[in-house]
């Protein structure tokens, strides 16, 4: 039978952070390419494929790839914490 997912709070929660940093560093004045260099080391090591997409701007790339690589993070904690438990339980 096919179970419908609902993701948790938790799983929303790094995106969220993460969604929350882009905006801020965007509307914030910097120097150079320095403006993306904390979005860099955070979506490290999927920003080095997210660098190499130069048909976007940078922001957008890690607005929407880096969302969604922390959103993957997110379901696979708690898809090991939720495998972690199971096999306790028995």
């Amino acid at each position: 039978m096919y179970t419908r997912y609902i993701p948790t709070p938790f799983v929303l929660l790094l995106p969220a952070f993460h969604l929350a940093l882009c905006f801020m560093l965007s509307l914030g004045s910097s120097e150079g390419s320095w403006r993306y260099f904390p979005l860099f080391v955070v979506d490290f090591p999927a920003s080095f494929v997210f660098v190499r997409l130069g048909f976007l701007t940078p922001m957008l790339v890690f607005i929407l790839f880096g969302t969604l690589w922390w959103y993957l993070i997110s379901l696979f904690i708690r898809l090991a914490f939720r495998g972690a438990t199971r096999s306790s339980r028995s």
